[in-house]
């Protein structure tokens, strides 16, 4: 059984055809269900609420990755399979899961051919994607093997599914192994200090241990982050969802 959340913007004028289009492809595969839609008066956690309640085993996300990771907040743990269909301007999960934008996701959803993915914790928070880490921080242990100093004005990122920054020339993360790529990129002096050089490090571990200071700055799958984190942890196959391919066997 499928229950769909719609996001807000999902219900505006501007998108009515759209979800008209995938509305009728989802009566035309069978598995058109329930329907939440999120409003001021419905939050996603409601819905999700909802949706264990009354035992539905699939969740669809309708609408971008804000709506997508706020739902897998929730679902951590619990026996939901998770199914996007991509909609709107900010949709990498969507690609990453290699589901097509709109109604062409449809008949994807009703293949139903489900991946298990790893989600990273940082500190308390669940994220999907990455942490890319901009100041802030002195030094970082990886497994708890090793430190690794990080010079002022280094970025570092930390990846469960996806890419580092196009800058740091690394290929996509493995996100079913349960370790993160770790990445730092920094600069250093060239031949004769006439030209500083891009120097970019990588390693693979399930746990990084951030040693941070008053100037933190880092994004969490996009957001910006409040406070320092201290911790990275890798969760294995915690979270099923359905994908239009098979994405990076572990």
């Amino acid at each position: 059984m499928y229950y769909y959340i719609y996001d807000s913007f999902v219900q505006s004028k501007e998108m009515t055809k759209e979800l008209a289009r995938i509305e009728s492809r989802l009566l035309d595969f069978g598995i058109r269900d329930k329907v939440a839609k999120i409003s001021p008066l419905r939050s996603v956690r409601e819905a999700v609420s909802d949706a264990f309640k009354q035992k539905f085993d699939t969740i669809i996300a309708v609408g971008g990755d804000p709506l997508v990771l706020e739902i897998l907040k929730y679902i951590i743990g619990y026996r939901f399979v998770l199914g996007v269909i991509p909609v709107g301007k900010q949709t990498t999960i969507g690609s990453l899961f290699a589901m097509p934008a709109g109604s062409s996701a449809c008949e994807l959803v009703s293949a139903r051919k489900i991946q298990t993915f790893s989600v990273g914790k940082a500190d308390n928070e669940f994220f999907f994607c990455s942490c890319n880490v901009f100041s802030g921080v002195s030094s970082f242990t990886v497994g708890g093997a090793f430190t690794v100093e990080c010079p002022r004005g280094a970025l570092l990122s930390i990846v469960n599914c996806g890419t580092p920054p196009k800058k740091f020339g690394i290929k996509q993360a493995n996100s079913q192994d349960g370790k993160f790529t770790i990445t730092l990129l920094s600069e250093k002096k060239g031949f004769f200090a006439q030209k500083k050089q891009k120097e970019v490090s990588f390693w693979r571990s399930s746990l990084i241990e951030l040693h941070c200071e008053k100037d933190f700055v880092a994004g969490l799958d996009g957001v910006l982050v409040p406070k320092p984190i201290s911790s990275f942890q890798s969760l294995p196959n915690a979270v099923k969802c359905i994908v239009g391919k098979t994405i990076l066997k572990p």
